[in-house]
């Protein structure tokens, strides 16, 4: 039976996060929009500009981001055991050792984590991302 691991840590979010300033090429539709709304006295324009705008955004992020939940799962085992070895890893994930071994290459790749030590006696380090 495979175990339910819920980890809120930062770290563990492995999405990139939105800058605090929309792009450019966003905010001029947006003052389009609100002016013409504006000038024509209700808000539909602008309402379905903004709609329109936040599903390119979705359709972005779905293309952008295969979001992969065993990840989330693997960061929150090396939290636990940072001496988890990828055999052990792969038994509590219940995929295969070829699996376990690209998922940690996939965390090491992105910065999430790092290992220290030597491969036989060493410990896999978590990354703190969120910069503080």
């Amino acid at each position: 039976m495979q175990e339910t691991i819920s980890v809120d840590h930062p770290s563990f979010r492995h999405r990139p996060k939105p800058g605090p300033h929309p792009s450019p090429n966003i905010q001029q539709p947006y003052y389009d929009s609100l002016a013409k709304a504006d000038a024509q006295g209700e808000s539909t324009a602008f309402i379905e500009s903004m709609l329109e705008m936040v599903q390119e955004v979705l359709q972005k992020m779905l293309n952008d981001e295969q979001v992969n939940p065993r990840l989330d799962a693997l960061l929150a085992l090396i939290a636990r055991n940072p001496r988890i070895t990828y055999a052990k890893a792969a038994e509590a994930l219940e995929v295969s050792y070829a699996t376990a071994r690209r998922d940690f290459s996939q965390l090491r790749d992105n910065g999430l984590i790092v290992r220290e030590g030597s491969d036989k006696t060493g410990t896999w380090r978590i990354v703190d991302t969120t910069g503080s």
